[in-house]
């Protein structure tokens, strides 16, 4: 069971996400320095949720996913399935970042198949 604090923190996230795909990054920051207040806790969230719809993926990451086409699409989500029973929904939410022609997000993935 999640506390009511995750649906707000999810609401002002997905925002700053749709800001920045409206090429209105300026004010994604600010929303994001809101979310910093409202949340101090959840700081590095927070930080790692920004970087990634800026286009600034994990170091560490080994797995790269593109989708080419649909220029006139606004965002990309992909949606996974939660990998536990303390589900969260904005874990199993990733933003694609528009990069070149193409959405790219970029995943730290262990081996395995993925489909």
């Amino acid at each position: 069971m999640t506390d009511s604090g995750n649906a707000d923190l999810d609401y002002w996230l997905i925002k700053s996400a749709i800001e920045v795909q409206q090429g209105n990054v300026g004010q994604a920051k600010s929303t994001i320095e809101a979310t910093h207040k409202k949340f101090p806790d959840r700081h590095e969230l927070i930080h790692s949720f920004f970087n990634r719809i800026n286009g600034q993926f994990e170091e560490k990451a080994n797995a790269t996913f593109r989708l080419e086409g649909h220029p006139n699409a606004r965002f990309v989500i992909i949606k996974s399935v939660p990998a536990s029973s303390n589900f969260y929904p904005l874990n199993n939410l990733t933003f694609m970042h528009k990069e070149d022609g193409q959405w790219v997000s970029k995943f730290k993935l262990a081996d395995g198949i993925y489909n």
